[in-house]
């Protein structure tokens, strides 16, 4: 599974250097949780070590993701780890006022406020597996991957 700093820290604290940083949006966590076909691809991708980063909004997402899946106490309690130990972007103004210009017609309004999380951090790579948010990442100059897709 991906590693993530060992406490929760948000924007507001001390964040890790963006080379050590791998943004992954709620679909790729989600992965890293539920029994998904790119699970074992996004898992042996992730082993190199790098800290996962994400928005603080895939805290409602990938929980609710785990609880539509019914991913049962087991899915609620692995999701609650993985958050614990990721680097969460608060979404502040900053980050909404970013996402506001972002958002459009192809990129939908959640997606954009994890594009304007990854810019603010600067991570190594954006790992998605949604076209509209990796078409949107790729044209703001971040690599992006979607392991096992």
């Amino acid at each position: 599974m991906g590693r993530c700093p060992a406490a929760r820290q948000s924007r507001k604290t001390v964040r890790p250097s963006a080379g050590e940083l791998i943004y992954a949006d709620s679909s790729a966590l989600v992965k890293l949780i539920l029994d998904e076909p790119e699970r074992a691809a996004l898992e042996s991708y992730l082993k190199d070590g790098l800290q996962l980063a994400s928005s603080r909004l895939a805290t409602v997402e990938v929980s609710r993701a785990v609880k539509v899946a019914n991913g049962g106490p087991a899915g609620r309690v692995e999701a609650e780890s993985l958050l614990q130990r990721c680097f969460l972007v608060d979404v502040d103004d900053e980050i909404l006022a970013r996402a506001a210009e972002l958002a459009s017609r192809e990129l939908w309004a959640l997606d954009a406020i994890h594009l304007a999380s990854a810019e603010y951090l600067g991570p190594k790579e954006l790992i998605a597996y949604d076209s509209r948010l990796l078409r949107a990442a790729q044209s703001a100059g971040l690599r992006t991957a979607s392991p096992g897709a």
